[in-house]
């Protein structure tokens, strides 16, 4: 598992994060007004994936792909692990996001399954 690099102080941040064996830019903006923080995912040119999706454990964002099943995309899954409610200063510590690949989901027990976030087709 890869936990994404994040910079909770700022309200807003964009990196390039190797997830696999891949690159892709990730979005972070934290909304005073929602109390959360969002994503956006884009190819390494600046295609977009994904965007606007709320960082919320436990969340499933794409309600095709079956987790009992471990029915990952090809590369693997960004998850977030955490607790709701949140602040902004717990993106890190207390709400991480993870890159796992589907080889490492295979290893995963029902007790350990993150909620998933996105998931990335690598």
């Amino acid at each position: 598992m890869q936990k994404l690099s994040v910079f909770p102080l700022a309200p807003e941040f964009t990196q390039t994060a190797l997830l696999g064996d891949r690159s892709f830019r990730v979005r972070l903006r934290w909304f005073d007004r929602l109390d959360a923080w969002y994503l956006d995912l884009y190819e390494a040119d600046g295609t977009p994936i994904s965007l606007g999706r709320r960082v919320s454990p436990g969340w499933l964002a794409v309600p095709d792909v079956n987790l009992k099943r471990a029915d990952l995309p090809a590369g693997g899954a960004l998850f977030v692990l955490g607790d709701e409610p949140y602040v902004r200063e717990d993106l890190g510590d207390g709400v991480q996001i993870i890159f796992v690949s589907v080889e490492e989901f295979a290893t995963l027990h029902d007790d350990d399954e993150p909620g998933t976030l996105v998931v990335v087709t690598i």
